[in-house]
């Protein structure tokens, strides 16, 4: 009897810390893994629409300017992995209003070599010419398909605070 008892309280003693534990988290304040700081959900939604009206360099530019079919593919994969999560990620590119704006008007001056890979991806970049990155698991794991990728399919998006930390660690 004693030892059932002993279980009995071992079990509610975990239970109360999972629940315990799971409130926290669900709390709006959440520490970003690996991190030693505490970031609201709000705060980093702030930061991340700061990061988004950045000035684009004139190296960018440059870069654009010179990218053909496959490259303006890559860039726009790349630039997916600031707002998924995956467990390999090969190249990144940060994601601002004027990138956005640049790739959307190359996908339209550029002649592809079919109509289908055009229309994904304006099917991408116009949800995030408004600031919506809804479709950016979607459009990470198209993408990676296309591109006949075998490892790295993005799980999920990002919360806002693991977006912030992306950032600040990449860029």
């Amino acid at each position: 009897m004693i030892k059932r008892f002993g279980l009995f309280k071992t079990i509610i003693g975990l239970s109360a810390c999972i629940v315990g534990l799971y409130f926290y988290l669900n709390s709006g304040v959440v520490q970003i893994a690996g991190s030693k700081k505490d970031v609201s959900i709000e705060k980093a939604v702030a930061e991340i629409e700061k990061t988004f009206k950045k000035e684009t360099s004139l190296l960018v530019e440059f870069k654009y300017g010179n990218m053909g079919e496959n490259d303006l593919i890559q860039e726009v994969h790349n630039m997916t992995h600031q707002k998924v999560h995956a467990e390999d990620k090969w190249g990144k590119s940060e994601i601002t209003a004027e990138k956005i704006e640049m790739l959307f008007d190359l996908v339209m001056e550029t002649s592809f070599s079919d109509d289908e890979t055009k229309d994904m991806l304006v099917k991408i970049l116009e949800p995030w010419r408004k600031g919506d990155f809804s479709n950016a698991l979607r459009a990470h794991n198209t993408l990676w398909a296309y591109q006949k990728g075998t490892v790295g399919r993005a799980t999920r998006l990002y919360t806002p605070q693991e977006e912030l930390e992306y950032i600040e660690k990449n860029y």
